[in-house]
């Protein structure tokens, strides 16, 4: 019952961050707010918009003061949304922090591969509202027919564990490059745990290989034919190079692994341990594919771009609330994870199961806020125990070696201001 013991700590400091008054005074924008007594004071307003908020600003306030707050005291949507513009978004990021501690505390509840925690950088593009004020914020996609607003994200992603240990929403043509390195800087205050970071090819750089290598963290990173000369001369399957960057050597592993479509590729490490072979680092690449699939289940099944308002506030109050939602979601569905395959341990199945990713999230909604508000550690317990029960029926078969190409189409007005759903 590990993974329920670190969730019952995620959930408890989750409750204790939110309701401290030193967190209060970092969250907020100036020092005179929630200063007074209100229907919803700082905490009641946090636990709103982490309640999955995506529906009308009044139809999620009424649900949560009957749900949550169990009283027949209403706000309106203006003093709600009034409420919400004194938290700053770093209130969010502080909170994902706390969450990455709490999880990564004790090595006994994740896992590694080879003893590394694998550590995926890559970036994808957010659909937003098609306003001037969003054109103006974050910029956009320009053609010949029209121009949509748009921001770039990126996230360093443990591909192992499911959790976005960090996060960045930036205007649409921020530097993919450059927020790897503030990926990297994140990771040098939260800690490393033995890192392994993995790149796709519109990464590497003489830059990125000499920041990584300054302090010490290991790298697997996909690469052109033409990256760096001593590297595209390179034509064994598995060899070390010297390459000179900023008039320092620097060594290079090289592995040339062949894709399933025939196609050879390179893939250059500054890892030289030879128990580690060129089929090793083949399937650590391909298991840089699971931050593709977290970007789907945000997007998809989280609605990440179903922003909620139209400023640049709310936009990174909406991004940060809904990437450390993920990260609640993935802890909450590895306990249901664990429960489902210690049914199906006795069960001849010949294909894996894992949580219904759906259900998991219209389960949460309410119910996840409830059990972080109750007091009575017992009963939290409990609650959280009945829910997880529920949350594991119904699981979803997974297919191996299934991948589906992250879609690059035009983009469209997926969740639009003026038709925010009502159930």
């Amino acid at each position: 019952m590990k993974l329920f013991e670190r969730s019952i700590n995620v959930l408890e400091s989750f409750k204790k961050t939110v309701e401290n008054y030193e967190f209060l005074l970092f969250a907020r924008r100036r020092a005179e707010d929630f200063s007074r007594n209100r229907k919803m004071n700082f905490s009641d307003i946090m636990y709103c918009m982490l309640n999955f908020f995506r529906k009308e600003a009044q139809i999620e306030v009424d649900e949560y003061l009957i749900n949550i707050k169990r009283t027949s005291e209403t706000m309106s949507e203006q003093a709600f949304l009034k409420a919400r513009q004194k938290i700053l978004p770093v209130a969010f990021t502080m909170l994902n922090d706390v969450l990455v501690n709490d999880v990564y505390a004790n090595p006994e509840y994740f896992y590694k591969y080879k003893g590394y925690r694998l550590l995926a950088i890559d970036g994808t593009i957010l659909t937003l509202n098609n306003s001037k004020s969003m054109r103006d914020a974050f910029g956009g996609i320009i053609n010949q027919a029209s121009y949509k607003a748009a921001a770039q994200a990126s996230c360093l992603y443990d591909v192992e564990n499911g959790i976005i240990v960090h996060s960045i929403i930036e205007p649409y043509k921020a530097n993919e490059k450059k927020l790897a390195v503030d990926h990297i800087k994140k990771l040098e205050m939260l800690g490393s745990h033995n890192d392994l970071i993995l790149f796709d090819r519109g990464y590497p750089s003489s830059e990125l290989i000499e920041t990584l290598s300054a302090k010490n963290l290991k790298f697997l990173m996909r690469v052109s034919s033409s990256f760096l000369k001593p590297i595209s001369d390179f034509k064994s399957e598995d060899g070390k190079v010297k390459v000179r960057i900023n008039k320092q050597d620097i060594y290079i592993r090289v592995i040339q692994v062949v894709l399933e479509t025939g196609e050879i590729e390179k893939l250059i490490t500054n890892i030289f341990d030879e128990s580690l072979t060129a089929n090793d680092f083949k399937e650590l690449y391909y298991k840089r594919w699971a931050i593709e699939t977290r970007y789907d289940f945000l997007k998809n099944k989280l609605e990440i771009e179903n922003f909620t308002g139209d400023s640049k506030l709310i936009i990174e109050q909406d991004f940060y609330a809904s990437i450390y939602l993920a990260n609640l979601c993935e802890v909450t569905k590895a306990c249901s994870d664990e429960m489902i395959e210690n049914e199906n341990s006795i069960k001849n199945l010949k294909l894996e199961y894992k949580t219904n990713q759906k259900r998991l999230i219209a389960k949460l909604k309410n119910n996840l806020i409830l059990i972080v508000a109750e007091d009575n550690l017992n009963k939290k317990q409990r609650m959280l125990k009945n829910l997880i029960k529920e949350i594991h029926k119904k699981p979803v078969a997974i297919v191996p070696g299934r991948r589906f190409e992250r879609a690059r189409t035009y983009l469209r007005d997926k969740f639009t201001m003026n038709k925010k759903r009502a159930l």
